[in-house]
């Protein structure tokens, strides 16, 4: 929340040039990582969010292997 906060103004664009707009979607990202894990740890539900995290993370991987290919 507070990476969000300090990336919304006019100020923090200035200061962060373009990459503002990676941090603030990464800040977002990692928010909805934590309420998710929050979530499932919660229920007990420990392996159910570590296989999630897997499938999210090699699909990323998998993603940037072929905007890479292609660009």
């Amino acid at each position: 929340m507070l990476v969000l906060t300090l990336t919304s103004n006019n100020i923090s664009q200035k200061f962060f040039g373009k990459k503002w707009k990676i941090i603030q979607q990464g800040a977002y990202f990692a928010l909805l990582f934590g309420i998710t894990h929050a979530i499932l740890i919660a229920q007990e539900w420990d392996l159910l969010f570590f296989g999630l995290v897997y499938i999210i993370l090699k699909g990323f991987v998998i993603y940037k292997k072929h905007a890479t290919k292609s660009a």
